[in-house]
C-alpha cells in the first residue's frame, strides 16, 4: 500500500531550503518508493521572479503564496506555512493517492513507509509523540481554543510528521491555519496579560493555580510572546475540533543526536536534523549553513566526519547523506562536474584537512612563542593551517562563507584566508570541473546567440557592443562567479557596466522581453574559464556572446534595464559621483576593449576568419579594378 502515499514537505523561495530540499528528494529516490513526492513552495512574487531555474528543477514542485508575512492577520511567522502549504495544496492540485505523509524540509527518508501497517485509516491520523506538547494538553490549553465542549478528549501531543487520509487533510488543513493564527494572535489566551486569567476556562484556571501562565512547553518564549510550536498546537486544535483522533508513535523519527542509528524498524525511519550533533569534535547544525546557495554550484560538500563512535552514528549518518544529496545535484545540474568526486563518508584522519579550527591561531602562536613548522601537536591539530603554512582555510567559517557566495562577492579577501574553500589550491577536482564548466557553457552561450558576431565593425560603431565584448573578455579570463553555468547559457541579462569602485557590473535579471542574453550571459557563462594565459576558449566565447547581444539592444532596451539595476539606481542617487568617475570608466572601458580586441586576434580561428575575410576584400577590390 506504500504506492498509495503520497510524500510532500513545505519549504520556502530562498537559499536556506534549496540544500534542504536536495536532500529530501535524493533520499525519497534512493528508496524506490513509488509513491510520488512534492515540495510545496512558499514563495512572493518577487521571490517566484529571481527564484534560480536550477532549484526549481530539484524535483515536483507546487508553488503557493508565501505567509511568511500572514495576510490574515499581518503578523511575521515562518510557520504560518506549514499549514498554509497543505492548504493550498489539497485545494488547488490533482492528488491521486489516499494517503499523505507530511514532512519538514529538514528531514531525511531512511525506509520506505506504509500508512495501513502503521494504523493510518479514515479518521485517524498517525503522528509522532512530543513529549513537551503534553504540557499544554494537561493544563487544557486546548479548552482556551476549541469552541465546543468534549472535543477536548481528542487532543493528542503529535508533530514533527504526520500520515494523513487525503480526506481528513482536506477537513484538517485550513483550520489548522486557523488555529496557528489564533494561538500566535492571542497570547493572552495563555499569559495572564491585564487579568486576561479571568476569561481562561474553568479548567485551565484550576489547572495552573496560582501561576500567570499555561505552560506550552516552548522553554525559551518570553512573556507575553507566541511561542514557535503554534503551529503544532493549530494542528492539534484543528484535529479535535474535526472529530479526527491522532495515533502517537515513538521512534519513527529520531534527532540527529539520538544514540541508535539501527536500521528501521529497530531504528528510525526519518531522521530529523533540526538540532545539533557531534562526531568527536566536529559540530554539525544546519544554522551554521543558513546561507548555502545550491543553485550556484559552488562544489563544496560538508567535512566528513571521522569515524563515529556508536552514539555519534546518526550524526554521521546525516552528514553523509546531505553530502551524498549535494553530490547527486552538482552530477545532475552544474556542467563540468559530471565526474566529480563524492565526498567521502569517513575523514582520511592520515590527511587532515589544512583547516584552522578555531580564529585566534595567530594570536595563540604569538602567545606560545612558536613559527610556522614549531606549533606543539596540541596546537597543530587545530591551527594547521597557521601551523604548517599549507594551502587551506585560516577561520573555521570559511566553509560557510564559500556555501554562502562569499568566494563571488568577496574575491580578493576569500582567495587569500579560505583558499581551500575556494578551490585555490592545487590537486582540488572542483577546480578542473569548474574550468570544464565554464568552458562548455561559454561555447553554448556564443553558439545561442551567434558565434559569428565577433566583427570588428560592430566593436567600431556601437560603444554597447564594446562593453559586451569587454563583459565576455574579462570574465572569460578568469572573473569569480560561481553562479556561472550552463543556466547563463539560457538566461536573459542586464549589460555589464563598470562599477563605480572600478570593477565590471555583472548582473543577471529574468526579462521575459528586452535584448537577449549575451552581454552578461555570456560573460556568466565563460567566467568559469582558466585564467587568460590558459583560457582563451572562454575569452572568445564571452566576448562572442556579449558583442552579439550588445549588438541587439535597442539604447531604449539597454538604457530602461540599465536604470534598474542596483548599479543604475547608485548613479541616480550619486549623480556628482557619476560625473567625477565617468572620465575614469571611459579611459578603463577602452583600455578593456582593446585587451578584449587582442585575445580574440590571438585565436587560430579568428585569425583564419579574418584572412579569409581580407582574402574575399582583394578578390573584390581586383574584380573592381579589372572592370574600370
Amino acid at each position: 500500500m506504500a504506492d498509495s502515499l503520497h510524500t510532500v514537505f513545505c519549504a520556502e523561495c530562498t537559499n536556506n531550503f534549496v540544500w534542504k530540499d536536495a536532500g529530501v528528494f535524493y533520499t525519497h529516490r534512493m528508496l524506490g518508493t513509488k509513491g510520488k513526492i512534492t515540495r510545496l513552495l512558499a514563495c512572493t512574487e518577487e521571490q517566484r521572479r529571481v527564484y534560480p531555474q536550477k532549484s526549481m528543477d530539484l524535483g515536483p514542485t507546487f508553488v503557493h503564496p508565501n505567509y511568511a508575512n500572514n495576510p490574515h492577520n499581518h503578523e511575521s511567522s515562518g510557520s504560518y506555512n506549514k499549514p498554509a502549504s497543505v492548504m493550498h495544496w489539497v485545494r488547488e492540485a490533482k492528488i491521486d493517492e489516499t494517503y499523505v505523509l507530511f514532512i519538514d524540509a529538514d528531514m531525511l527518508l531512511r525506509a520506505p513507509i506504509d500508512p495501513l501497517r502503521l494504523g493510518a485509516s479514515r479518521g485517524m491520523v498517525v503522528s509522532e509523540h512530543v513529549g513537551y506538547l503534553d504540557q499544554g494538553i494537561n493544563n487544557h490549553l486546548v479548552e482556551n481554543f476549541v469552541p465546543h465542549e468534549g472535543m477536548a478528549k481528542l487532543a493528542r501531543a503529535a508533530g514533527w510528521y504526520h500520515i494523513f487520509h487525503l480526506e481528513d487533510l482536506k477537513q484538517i488543513a485550513p483550520r489548522w491555519l486557523h488555529y496557528c493564527e489564533a494561538m500566535r494572535s492571542n497570547p493572552q489566551r495563555y499569559w495572564d496579560m491585564n487579568g486576561s486569567k479571568a476569561q481562561w476556562h474553568p479548567l485551565a484556571r484550576r489547572a495552573v493555580g496560582t501561576k500567570n501562565y499555561i505552560p506550552t512547553g516552548d522553554a525559551y518564549v518570553q512573556f507575553g510572546e507566541a511561542p514557535w510550536i503554534s503551529e503544532m498546537y493549530g494542528y492539534i486544535f484543528a484535529a479535535a475540533e474535526q472529530g479526527i483522533d491522532t495515533k502517537l508513535l515513538n521512534g519513527l523519527v529520531e534527532y540527529t543526536d539520538y544514540t541508535s542509528a539501527a536500521r528501521p524498524p529497530q531504528g528510525p525511519t526519518i531522521i530529523h536534523y533540526g538540532l545539533h550533533c557531534h562526531v568527536d569534535s566536529y559540530h554539525f547544525t544546519k544554522y551554521d549553513y543558513q546561507d548555502f546557495d545550491l543553485g550556484s554550484c559552488p562544489l563544496l560538500f560538508f567535512r566528513a566526519p571521522a569515524r563515529p563512535k556508536p552514539s555519534q552514528a546518526l550524526c554521521a549518518e546525516t552528514i553523509n547523506t546531505l553530502n551524498d544529496a549535494l553530490c547527486d545535484f552538482y552530477h545532475r545540474s552544474c556542467p563540468g562536474a559530471e565526474q566529480l568526486p563524492c565526498a567521502p563518508h569517513e575523514a582520511d584522519t592520515s590527511q587532515p584537512q589544512c583547516i584552522d579550527e578555531r580564529d585566534d591561531c595567530a594570536r595563540e602562536m604569538e602567545k606560545l612563542g612558536v613559527q610556522q613548522g614549531g606549533c606543539p601537536s596540541g596546537l597543530l591539530g587545530s591551527c594547521r593551517q597557521a601551523c604548517t603554512g599549507c594551502c587551506g582555510d585560516t577561520n573555521p567559517k570559511c566553509l560557510g562563507w564559500a556555501l554562502g557566495g562569499e568566494c563571488h562577492r568577496n574575491t580578493a579577501f576569500m582567495n587569500t584566508a579560505c583558499k581551500l574553500s575556494c578551490h585555490q589550491c592545487e590537486g582540488d577536482p572542483a577546480r578542473a570541473a569548474m574550468q570544464a564548466g565554464g568552458a562548455a557553457a561559454g561555447a553554448a552561450a556564443a553558439q545561442t546567440v551567434g558565434g559569428a558576431a565577433v566583427d570588428q565593425g560592430v566593436l567600431q560603431r556601437d560603444p554597447t557592443a564594446v562593453a559586451g565584448a569587454v563583459a565576455g573578455a574579462v570574465a572569460g579570463a578568469g572573473a569569480d562567479t560561481t553562479s556561472a553555468g550552463a543556466e547563463a547559457a539560457a538566461a536573459l541579462a542586464i549589460p555589464a557596466r563598470l562599477r563605480h569602485k572600478g570593477k565590471l557590473h555583472l548582473e543577471s535579471d529574468r526579462l521575459e522581453q528586452g535584448f537577449k542574453a549575451g552581454v552578461v550571459a555570456g560573460a556568466l557563462a565563460s567566467s568559469r574559464a582558466a585564467p587568460i594565459a590558459n583560457g582563451e576558449a572562454g575569452v572568445v566565447a564571452g566576448v562572442a556572446a556579449g558583442v552579439a547581444a550588445a549588438a541587439l539592444a535597442t539604447p531604449e532596451e539597454a538604457a530602461a534595464v540599465e536604470r534598474e539595476t542596483p548599479l543604475g539606481r547608485w548613479e541616480r542617487n550619486h549623480p556628482t559621483e557619476v560625473q567625477l568617475g565617468s572620465e575614469l570608466a571611459l579611459v578603463l572601458l577602452i583600455g578593456l576593449a582593446a585587451l578584449a580586441c587582442i585575445l580574440v586576434s590571438r585565436r587560430p580561428g579568428f585569425l583564419a576568419s579574418q584572412q579569409q575575410r581580407r582574402g574575399k576584400q582583394e578578390r573584390v577590390a581586383r574584380k573592381r579594378e579589372v572592370a574600370v
